[in-house]
């Protein structure tokens, strides 16, 4: 299992651990599609940003974070998503951020992000 070629050298770090557990996401989508299943850094946004952040996708581990998140922010969009992450899928670390439970989580090559996640919730 491989990260992409085109992220910063270490990225994620070898003492990152293994993707473990639920997480939820938020979305514009739903379903949830692979252009909301994108990082920072396939969609060009926050060039100025941690580089190796900037290729994770933010997730939460409490379905209430995600729910706050989307409160301070609604231009993510209105569906929480949940799916059931597995070493198979990468890795993820809980990681600086608004809600107590941010995770970053770095799929591996090849993963279909979209697939994992099923809609649990519209908040609009």
């Amino acid at each position: 299992m491989n990260f992409s070629k085109d992220w910063p050298p270490n990225c994620p770090s070898e003492d990152t651990p293994d993707a473990a557990g639920d997480v939820f996401r938020i979305s514009k989508e739903k379903p949830v599609t692979a252009a909301s299943m994108q990082s920072h850094y396939e969609s060009g946004r926050l060039p100025n940003a941690d580089p190796c952040l900037r290729c994770g996708l933010s997730v939460f581990r409490a379905l209430e974070d995600a729910i706050n998140q989307h409160n301070l922010m609604p231009r993510l969009g209105n569906i929480v998503a949940r799916a059931a992450l597995l070493a198979e899928h990468g890795k993820a670390c809980l990681t600086e951020g608004q809600q107590r439970t941010h995770t970053t989580w770095w799929p591996y090559e090849g993963v279909d992000r979209a697939a994992m996640f099923v809609v649990i919730r519209d908040l609009s």
